[in-house]
């Protein structure tokens, strides 16, 4: 870890670094964590700040991260990491150990909350911060600067010059989200992220979209989910998401916003505020939500404002068909309300998309066929059959290891892997299988409902027969 030689009087330099991922699609999102990182600092340093990002989704060329390191020459550099980017680290292992002895770098992003010791230990990353980001970091910055000790900081996993492994404990919650400014748009070529298919979102209905976020955190406990933004929901105020949709609209020309909290009609009272100020400002846009709402705590209420305010798409993540596995799971979802949900949704002309999880440790042939049937027999426009990966520190990860205590290999980490542990477990082709339930959902009269309702027809059907081609040929 660098020993900081720093002037206050000219800018601290901070480069954020998005790794690459290799999809059957190209699918490309802008880093909204890395955004917010960068307006969470600069507003609140009391020294000028100046943050540079290289998002190598953009720009797969070899040589560019290195070439970037040494042009911008940062005092800092922050590595912002999913599982499936998890890679990066040891790929480039050579290039970042060439630059730790004289650079500071930090890992922070879901992979780096779950899997900070192994981090520590297999790479020359010493920093890593550890769930809700902008705080942390923020102190941490200031405590390498200022030379005071890094067990002063919240949220931090070092590594000592000794070698020693420290981890100082989960940071309080920011708990008045206001607190945290508007994303720093102007950071990246918002115009380079256009013209992409979006990560989460199966259909566009404009050319400009943009991800988006109101609040954080899910009250509930499901075993499979990450626990990032902890389990009290904490909510902007209406006025500060109204303020960055317009500022989005009028100054970036967005047209369409995807909505990625993990619970966005947590308060009903106030998703009804948001859809009305939508609709009296004027401000005529789409909406999708690839997540974002409970599926069987909206009411009719909730979707015919959602569709006046501009949403054209709403996913339901269902998971499985088994009451077992709910149960196990603690999804524990009402299944007929989110069908009902769906096809009220459907007669308004909402696309409606079902997201569903194959593969749990011991699920049976049966199991797994309940799962595919609830889906082909509902109203749901699209689906997606994930495989079921279990993440390490979750309670689905302990659940695996309960279920096959002989597992011999970590599952893996990406959607878009060439096997399972489920597969190699258990015998049963959920590849496969996968495969005939997608083709079995995608019947004549839904494929002709579909292309009825979808916005800008040409762009989907070129993008679902690319999809459609890529997946079932993998």
């Amino acid at each position: 870890m660098k020993i900081f030689s720093y002037s206050k009087l000219s800018p601290f330099k901070i480069l954020f670094i998005k790794p690459g991922v290799n999809t059957p699609v190209p699918l490309l999102d802008i880093p909204l964590g890395i955004l917010s990182l960068s307006a969470y600092i600069k507003k609140y340093a009391p020294f000028p700040i100046q943050t540079f990002c290289l998002d190598l989704r953009l720009n797969k060329n070899p040589k560019v991260l290195k070439k970037t390191i040494d042009s911008i020459q940062p005092h800092l550099i922050g590595i912002s990491l999913m599982d499936s980017e998890s890679e990066f680290l040891y790929k480039n292992q050579s290039i970042l150990e060439e630059y730790c002895h004289n650079i500071s770098f930090v890992a922070g992003g879901p992979f780096a909350t779950i899997n900070y010791d192994q981090i520590l230990k297999k790479t020359c990353i010493s920093l890593v911060i550890v769930g809700e980001g902008e705080y942390s970091f923020f102190n941490l910055i200031l405590n390498l600067i200022n030379g005071e000790p890094l067990a002063k900081v919240p949220g931090l996993a070092w590594r000592s010059v000794n070698g020693e492994f420290f981890f100082n404990g989960r940071a309080p919650y920011i708990e008045n989200l206001d607190e945290i400014p508007i994303p720093d748009y102007d950071l990246i070529d918002l115009e380079k992220y256009q013209g992409y298919h979006p990560n989460m979102n199966g259909v566009l209905a404009e050319n400009r979209y943009i991800q988006i976020m109101s609040s954080r955190a899910c009250p509930f406990n499901c075993i499979f989910c990450h626990n990032i933004f902890g389990k009290r929901v904490r909510q902007r105020s209406v006025q500060h998401f109204i303020k960055e949709i317009k500022i989005l609209y009028y100054q970036y020309n967005i047209r369409e916003f995807h909505i990625i909290d993990d619970y966005f009609n947590f308060n009903p009272k106030r998703m009804h505020v948001i859809l009305d100020e939508i609709v009296n400002e004027g401000l005529k846009i789409k909406i999708a939500f690839p997540n974002a709402l409970r599926g069987d705590q909206l009411t009719k209420k909730d979707l015919i404002l959602l569709k006046q305010a501009g949403t054209y798409m709403i996913t339901f993540a269902i998971e499985t068909g088994s009451k077992r596995i709910q149960n196990i799971t603690k999804k524990r979802i009402n299944i007929q309300k989110i069908l009902q949900n769906i096809s009220q949704a459907k007669k308004m002309g909402i696309i409606t998309r079902g997201y569903f999880m194959l593969g749990f440790p011991g699920e049976s042939r049966q199991e797994l066929q309940k799962t595919i049937d609830l889906a082909c027999k509902s109203d749901l426009s699209m689906v997606s059959f994930f495989s079921v990966i279990p993440f390490k520190n979750t309670g689905l990860y302990d659940w695996l290891l309960e279920e096959y205590p002989g597992i011999d290999s970590l599952p893996e980490t990406s959607f878009w892997s060439k096997g399972t542990y489920y597969s190699k477990m258990t015998g049963i082709p959920l590849k496969k299988i996968k495969k005939r339930a997608t083709l079995r959902f995608y019947s004549v009269n839904r494929l002709i409902w579909l292309i009825k309702n979808v916005p800008r027809r040409f762009y989907f059907v070129s993008r679902f027969l690319h999809s459609a081609i890529s997946i079932l040929s993998s």
